[in-house]
């Protein structure tokens, strides 16, 4: 059997459906009132968790200060897309309704790890 010693060709079938993840929306105030909507979202690695301000005075800011959008909370309209990397929980809240750890305003993105169909990752 002759093995192939050159960039692996299959590689070209799979690697255009990882390159670009699934969006999942959340809607930060709104008709939700003071939430986010959904509070609890479940994403593979390489997703994209977009917030939309739907209306009212809000921001998205992590419990582990990795990110917050908009600096402070506006009223304005405003779209923050969080693309997820790593395995695990991460907390949020909107800083002028609720806190870390989830008091308030706050919710989770729980990150699955990806693995492939023949079980490697």
């Amino acid at each position: 059997m002759r093995m192939l010693r050159s960039s692996p060709w299959w590689l070209a079938l799979i690697l255009p459906g990882l390159a670009h993840g699934a969006i999942v929306n959340v809607a930060v105030g709104g008709p939700a009132g003071f939430a986010f909507a959904p509070a609890e979202v479940t994403v593979r690695q390489g997703d994209t968790v977009r917030f939309t301000n739907a209306g009212g005075f809000h921001n998205v800011k992590a419990d582990d200060n990795s990110f917050e959008h908009p600096a402070e909370p506006i009223s304005d309209p405003w779209v923050f897309d969080l693309v997820v990397s790593q395995p695990g929980d991460i907390r949020y809240f909107c800083e002028a309704h609720g806190g870390p750890g989830g008091v308030g305003m706050a919710g989770v993105v729980r990150v699955l790890d990806v693995v492939f169909a023949d079980g490697f990752e």
